[in-house]
């Protein structure tokens, strides 16, 4: 345990007195008492671009994603951001449920016994996690998609597909870290597949256990 103190003429390091260390966790569990997770709105679908998403819309997109359409909107000034679009929490719903992986998740947030056991709970998500990167994108999402692609800011260019959750960057709790990105991916069918693996990843063991 460190304690660090930035101030206006310096900064000060050290270890950590053992009074310090006990506030320091105590403050830690009162703040994840307090994590609460933001609403979903499950009512958008589409691919929207960066710049038709903003703040107000973090329930659809996630905070991550609505951070970079505010930049994104602003962008010019003192920053650049790349042209982007977001695939709304809605499109994973029903890729659970066209999948009939409904079942497998509410498993895993109910059931006690994978509470418990860690052995029993990495097999379970280890089992959900290959069968998302296995599963059937709907054929509307895929037309979607690949239409997307073929528009100038993304024909013949790698992208990233990364996470925006509801279940990050909140007060008490900033998820960083714990869900995959796939970098420089080029194809539909391949970004498709890396979408299933960003999606797989928020059943990654850190993942799941973090936000337990």
């Amino acid at each position: 345990w460190a304690y660090l103190e930035a101030r206006p003429d310096g900064f000060e390091l050290r270890a950590a007195t053992d009074a310090e260390i006990a506030q320091a966790k105590s403050r830690r569990r009162q703040a994840e008492s307090m994590v609460r997770v933001p609403s979903v709105d499950l009512s958008r679908r589409g691919l929207p671009e960066l710049g038709e998403i903003g703040m107000k819309d973090s329930a659809a997109v996630g905070a991550k994603a609505a951070n970079l359409g505010a930049l994104f909107r602003h962008k010019g000034t003192r920053w650049d951001v790349p042209p982007g679009f977001v695939i709304t929490f809605a499109h994973y719903v029903d890729f659970l449920r066209h999948n009939k992986l409904e079942g497998a998740v509410k498993t895993l947030l109910t059931d006690p016994s994978l509470k418990s056991d860690k052995a029993a709970r990495r097999k379970a998500l280890d089992s959900l996690r290959q069968k998302i990167r296995g599963g059937r994108h709907l054929p509307k999402l895929r037309k979607a998609l690949l239409a997307k692609l073929r528009q100038p800011d993304y024909a013949g260019k790698g992208v990233f597909v990364r996470s925006s959750t509801n279940a990050e960057d909140l007060d008490g709790f900033n998820g960083a870290g714990l869900y995959d990105t796939v970098p420089n991916v080029k194809g539909g069918d391949n970004v498709l597949a890396a979408i299933s693996q960003v999606w797989a990843s928020l059943w990654n063991v850190r993942a799941y256990e973090e936000r337990d």
